[in-house]
């Protein structure tokens, strides 16, 4: 899967010093469409790394597909949160394309659902009232 490296962490940390991103709620579809990051082609998303990490001086809130354990606790003790979501083929499809994608919450295949129930790795079926009283415990 794509993930944010050092080089598009600081451009992340630019467009949101320049207003164009607000960092209260940054998505996979604004990371693809301001160009921080390029959506694969096979059907994966995006996972935030630790490489990227480093370059944000921003309290952010975001949402990919996947995320480290590590980069999730970088984030947290700036005062931020992840949310891991996984997205449909469609939704991936319609960010490649530059389209906004559906809202639609969609479940992920049974191999992958562990992964998204993991308070750990802040998947959202656990809810983002756990990942916000989460957040609060580490401030």
């Amino acid at each position: 899967s794509s993930g944010i490296n050092a080089e598009y962490g600081g451009l992340l940390q630019h467009k949101i010093d320049k207003g164009i991103l607000d960092p209260e709620k940054i998505t996979m579809f604004d990371l693809v469409s301001q160009q921080i990051v390029k959506m694969p082609n096979d059907y994966t998303g995006i996972k935030l790394d630790i490489q990227g990490i480093s370059m944000f001086e921003s309290k952010v809130n975001i949402e990919v597909s996947m995320a480290c354990e590590r980069t999730i606790d970088a984030i947290e003790r700036n005062g931020g949160t992840v949310l891991t979501r996984w997205y449909s083929e469609a939704q991936l499809a319609d960010m490649r394309e530059g389209r906004t994608p559906s809202q639609e919450v969609v479940l992920p295949p049974t191999q992958l659902v562990h992964k998204y129930l993991d308070p750990e790795l802040c998947g959202y079926i656990i809810g983002r009232e756990y990942l916000y009283f989460r957040n609060l415990d580490k401030a």
